[in-house]
């Protein structure tokens, strides 16, 4: 039902009534009418005062709500509210010039607990659970944004694949406890020793990759060997022992290599890497199947 046949079939009065925030403005924005939770959850206005006054944060959604007035529909979208009690709310604010002098009517729903649940479950999709790293779906979806925009801007990026050298022995031996707090210490030293444009994913296990922006294959060699030389040095400071890595890389964009294809070459440098000697970095160069040491 739209705004003006609610409008018509409710006294404003029984629209005052209701739990949530509901004020009535002129086109300007001085507040004419608001009903109790208004003045409880958003703050009170003498009667004169301008509903920007209180809520500022609503003052961008003005313009454009009497924009959509004259198209019949109301203007609908999330308003962020520091509310009276100093808790940060997310209202759904729906707008509606109601009559020809621009008087605006403002019933506002509290969506916080929504909008806090849609937001977790997006992270939890997105965001490996143990390391806080995203997870490999992710992982995959940024490099294929990686390897588009470096098409496109017709440069160079670089993706890693580490491994942790006897993960398994360690996880045994002192437990899946200690593990998990190698795993996470070992995304913590690598997002410090990274740019912000870089990414670091949990593939799974004790196996992550890295997504290195506008980085050359030649660069990121070096920056994987700084990274387990920062592995080592940090963790044996740290009293879980020192870890060491195997890491494989590769380069993109390279023609005819899709996402795995990438993903893949830099998985087997690393085998050859991890077979040939502990804690090296390998690299797959640009012909199918060939590798070189560091």
């Amino acid at each position: 039902m739209g705004w003006r046949a609610i409008i018509g079939s409710l006294d404003l009065n029984v629209i005052l009534k209701l739990d949530d925030p509901v004020f009535v403005s002129t086109g300007d924005g001085t507040v004419v009418e608001s009903n109790d939770a208004f003045q409880r959850i958003i703050g009170t206005t003498d009667g004169s005062s301008k509903i920007f006054g209180v809520w500022p944060e609503l003052e961008p959604f003005w313009e454009p709500a009497k924009d959509v007035h004259h198209s019949g529909k109301q203007l609908r979208t999330d308003v962020v509210a520091g509310s009276s009690g100093g808790r940060e709310r997310t209202f759904d604010v729906r707008l509606a010039v109601v009559d020809s002098e621009g008087t605006v009517l403002g019933i506002c729903r509290d969506v916080s607990a929504d909008r806090a649940r849609e937001k977790d479950l997006e992270v939890r999709a997105t965001v490996d659970q143990l390391t806080g790293a995203f997870n490999r779906a992710q992982l995959e979806v940024l490099l294929r944004q990686s390897i588009r925009s470096a098409r496109r801007q017709k440069t160079e990026g670089s993706f890693l694949y580490l491994d942790i050298d006897n993960f398994k022995h360690f996880n045994d031996s002192q437990g899946h406890s200690a593990g998990d707090a190698v795993l996470k210490k070992v995304v913590e030293i690598l997002t410090n020793n990274l740019r912000d444009s870089d990414v670091v994913g949990r593939l799974g296990g004790d196996e992550f990759g890295i997504i290195l922006q506008g980085t050359g294959i030649d660069s990121a060699v070096r920056k994987a060997t700084q990274l387990t030389e920062a592995l080592s040095n940090e963790t044996s400071s740290s009293g879980l022992g020192v870890v060491e890595v195997s890491i494989g890389a590769a380069p993109f964009p390279v023609e005819g290599w899709s996402v795995m294809n990438v993903i893949d070459h830099a998985d087997d440098a690393m085998y050859a890497a991890k077979k040939n000697q502990r804690d090296r970095v390998r690299t797959t160069d640009r012909n199918l199947g060939s590798s070189s040491d560091d």
